[in-house]
């Protein structure tokens, strides 16, 4: 099942662009189903700025964060204590488009806390000079970096618990607050990332049963929660009990 996705023209993903609002860019997205190995999901503290990179693949010159990771959730590979992170926007022909300079300092200033989630980049060199990982985070690719030290319930911790009927209140009041609301209604997003690497871990039957039970509750935008039910549970009783969770 594919979802159809809409992004804004020129508004990026994490709430840092200088650009105009306008025409639509169109894509699809397959729902996860579980885990993807390959995505770097972290927290971490913002050390300074990184840029410009200009590629071919991209419409203008991207400028990127400098990260101190303080503490993984997943990461596919390591390069030292720090990872470039470069949120990059989508034009209305859905072309990647950079994010400026001005725009992460004014959002993600330094020694901010934020929360990632990204894939090593394929948009333009992997590796900066000194051998540091760069990660590009994009619509398509799931990609967000959220600030992490708001202090009014859009925080997240390394132990925290989500509950995922809280989705659709923490998007409704973000909703308030325009200048943050994508990345503040992106929680939910990233609580799922964690949950999907506990559901990966877990090695009893009951503790899966419980993480899937909780996340019956999360946005079948992001998930096939049916799938997802069916690639961790084999018991058809304990399946047919988280499915009926759906229609609640």
């Amino acid at each position: 099942m594919k979802v159809i996705a809409k992004v804004l023209i020129g508004s990026l993903a994490f709430a840092a662009s200088d650009s105009c609002a306008g025409l639509a860019c169109t894509y699809f997205t397959e729902p996860m189903v579980k885990f993807i190995p390959q995505e770097y999901v972290f927290l971490g503290e913002v050390a300074g700025f990184v840029g410009p990179i200009r590629s071919n693949k991209i419409f203008r010159d991207a400028w990127g964060l400098r990260v101190r990771v303080t503490h993984e959730f997943n990461l596919p590979k390591k390069s030292g204590d720090h990872l470039e992170v470069y949120p990059l926007g989508l034009t209305n022909a859905c072309e990647y488009t950079g994010t400026s300079q001005e725009a992460l300092k004014e959002f993600y200033p330094t020694r901010s806390k934020v929360r990632v989630v990204g894939i090593e980049s394929s948009l333009f060199d992997s590796r900066s000079a000194d051998g540091t990982i760069r990660l590009e985070l994009t619509e398509m690719n799931g990609g967000l970096a959220a600030r992490n030290d708001s202090n009014d319930g859009f925080d997240t911790t390394a132990i925290t618990v989500y509950d995922y009927k809280k989705d659709k209140a923490h998007t409704r009041s973000a909703q308030d607050k325009a200048y943050v609301f994508y990345y503040y209604s992106r929680l939910g997003d990233f609580e799922l990332r964690k949950d999907l690497i506990r559901l990966r871990d877990a090695k009893k039957v009951s503790e899966r049963y419980a993480i899937l039970k909780r996340l019956s509750g999360c946005s079948h935008y992001h998930i096939d929660y049916a799938q997802l039910v069916k690639n961790h549970i084999r018991n058809k009783r304990l399946v047919n009990q988280l499915l009926a969770l759906q229609s609640r």
